[in-house]
């Protein structure tokens, strides 16, 4: 009986081993390699929610300011994984950015979700019919094989309940083991959008690559700044990247965004702490914790990185869709004096150096 519970022990031990190493491993890539050649521009894409338009506007200035002349892979978590399909879609001709202001001139709260009396987390089927009627009636975009860039759409499986983290960057390449082109864009996006507590957990259905189970925000944990996926692209490529473009909205403070999740009614912050989300997880330290992950994990990369964010005034809440127009209007002015800020100095003088 002694031997029988030493030899339990012994492979639950490495049972647990094996499985945090394969955790750890997946969220510290290998070292960076110098290719045999480089090219192409990455354009890297964070979570917005409602200040979409703000990134928005900026990807519109990089378009026509020459910065995307040759894109070779896109990378989106959340609302940027939308900004990320629609500049699929610009790049290839088939959309334009006079439309696709239109659109987000046009949305409204009830554009994305009914809101009622009832606990959270809200109705989004307004959101997944928006989608669809964009990426299939207008686009013709079915899969993520559709998307005619290289493009990684970022989530979070909630299947595993022992680990914070567990990312799953799916892209329309085989860049890594969870990408699989078949898979039904629209379940992805819903996803990759589904903020935790507020916005209900998702599945994506047949699929062969994914753990069973529900899916929530690819921008909630270690993806806040989706750059992993580059990388798994420059291995997959053989080619490393000339540049990589990080474009965000305006940054949250830790006081402003758990006011606005009070004020959404999540006034129970221990529902974020059962999912291993720390508030600032959520926030402007988040963002800076995220470069510097960057700066540590792919030094080559990082030197040839620069930060697009809009140093705009005012206050726009995060699940307010009401006011996309004056979001976009004040990032698109700010855009036209401002251009991208090398990593480097971004994080020597912060938001600051476009003061």
């Amino acid at each position: 009986m002694k031997r029988f519970l030493i030899v339990i022990g012994v492979l639950t031990f490495l049972t647990a081993l094996t499985i945090g190493l394969y955790y750890f491993l997946r969220e510290n890539p290998e070292p960076e390699k110098t290719m045999d050649h480089s090219e192409g521009t990455a354009i890297v894409i964070t979570g917005a929610a409602a200040r979409i338009p703000q990134e928005a506007a900026l990807l519109e200035q990089l378009y026509y300011s020459g910065e995307m002349k040759n894109v070779a892979f896109i990378s989106g978590v959340s609302s940027g994984a939308l900004n990320a399909v629609i500049l699929n879609a610009i790049l290839d001709r088939k959309y334009t950015w006079k439309r696709y202001r239109n659109l987000l001139f046009s949305l409204t709260n009830q554009s994305v979700f009914y809101s009622t009396n009832d606990p959270l987390p809200v109705n989004t089927d307004p959101l997944r019919k928006l989608l669809t009627t964009v990426l299939h009636d207008t686009l013709h975009y079915y899969k993520l094989k559709d998307l005619p860039y290289p493009t990684s759409l970022s989530t979070v499986s909630l299947s595993i309940k022992s680990w914070a983290d567990l990312t799953y960057r799916l892209c329309n390449r085989k860049i890594n083991a969870e990408s699989d082109p078949e898979l039904d864009l629209v379940e992805v996006l819903m996803a990759s959008t589904a903020f935790p507590i507020a916005f209900p957990p998702t599945r994506i259905t047949n699929n062969n690559t994914l753990p069973d189970g529900k899916f929530i925000d690819g921008g909630t944990t270690s993806d806040y700044i989706p750059y992993r996926a580059v990388l798994e692209f420059e291995k997959f490529s053989g080619h490393n990247l000339n540049r990589m473009i990080i474009v965000s909205r305006k940054l949250d403070t830790e006081d402003g965004i758990r006011a606005e999740l009070l004020n959404m009614g999540i006034n129970r912050l221990d529902l974020l702490d059962k999912l291993n989300i720390a508030i600032e997880d959520l926030c402007q330290r988040a963002f800076f914790k995220g470069l510097e992950s960057l700066m540590s994990e792919a030094p080559m990369l990082s030197e040839k990185t620069s930060i697009y964010l809009p140093a705009i005034p005012g206050e726009y809440p995060l699940f307010d869709f009401g006011n996309m127009k004056d979001q976009y209007l004040a990032s698109h002015t700010w855009a036209q004096t401002h251009k991208p800020i090398p990593l480097a100095d971004f994080l020597k003088n912060g938001i600051s150096i476009y003061d």
